[in-house]
């Protein structure tokens, strides 16, 4: 019998789903690449076709690899990843990935605070995507739509004064990592589309399930790049919506 790992994940939360395709990259760059599909039902989970202590391992290890800094603030995981990222980066593809940082700011900073708040517990997999920190919300990439705040709703922008909230510390260390190679697809005013591909596949042919590029049975969502600060720097993810023409 095959040994399995199901995953919760909310599949209109963006983050979590870019950082399910990034502990899928990990873990095949650990193990081998691996099967994966997403199961939509009452309750949507994430399959993954290894064991649950290996999940675990893999995070320990991510939180102890060694991290370079490359040129152009492009970054480097050490032993036993050997994983460049650099999907910010790509000139050519400026408005076509979900970038949500300002030119000025780098960051290694806010992915070395993620790895400091990262915990070490071999049965909390299943609780990953709730595992939060007050400690680093200044600090956020804003992947997952749970810690956005409008400085409508509350009178002030919360990142410009530097105020700390909420931060799922492993969705934003994830989805960082998931999108070196799982690409949302660009739509039109700042939106983007991913599709959750529902038959096992290996990394390389899910990432282009993912786009929207292989034609597989699955759930398409729209998201999109909302505005965190008075000035239209700094961006989030929306909570995502069932795009038209799902699968």
């Amino acid at each position: 019998m095959r040994k399995v790992t199901e995953l919760p994940v909310d599949p209109y939360n963006p983050g979590q789903v870019l950082a399910c395709c990034g502990l899928l990259e990990l873990v095949s760059r650990r193990h081998g690449p691996i099967l994966s599909h997403f199961h939509w039902d009452r309750c949507s989970t994430f399959v993954l076709e290894v064991q649950e202590k290996d999940l675990a391992h893999v995070l320990k290890e991510l939180k102890r690899c060694s991290v370079e800094a490359l040129a152009e603030d492009a970054l480097f995981l050490g032993e036993p990843f050997h994983l460049r990222l650099d999907w910010w980066l790509e000139k050519k593809a400026a408005n076509r990935v979900p970038k949500t940082w300002a030119g000025g700011q780098k960051p290694l900073p806010f992915f070395q605070a993620y790895r400091r708040a990262l915990r070490e517990d071999e049965t909390g997999v299943a609780r990953l995507w709730d595992e939060s920190s007050a400690g680093v919300g200044a600090k956020s990439f804003c992947f997952d739509p749970r810690e956005f705040t409008h400085s409508l709703d509350t009178g002030f922008s919360a990142y410009d004064l530097k105020v700390d909230t909420e931060t799922f510390v492993a969705v934003e260390l994830l989805a960082f990592v998931g999108l070196q190679r799982f690409r949302p697809a660009p739509e039109k005013r700042g939106s983007f589309s991913y599709v959750l591909w529902q038959r096992p596949l290996r990394p390389v042919v899910a990432a282009f399930a993912f786009a929207g590029l292989f034609p597989v049975k699955g759930t398409a969502f729209l998201f999109r790049l909302r505005s965190r600060d008075q000035e239209d720097r700094y961006k989030a993810f929306s909570y995502a919506t069932l795009k038209g023409g799902s699968q």
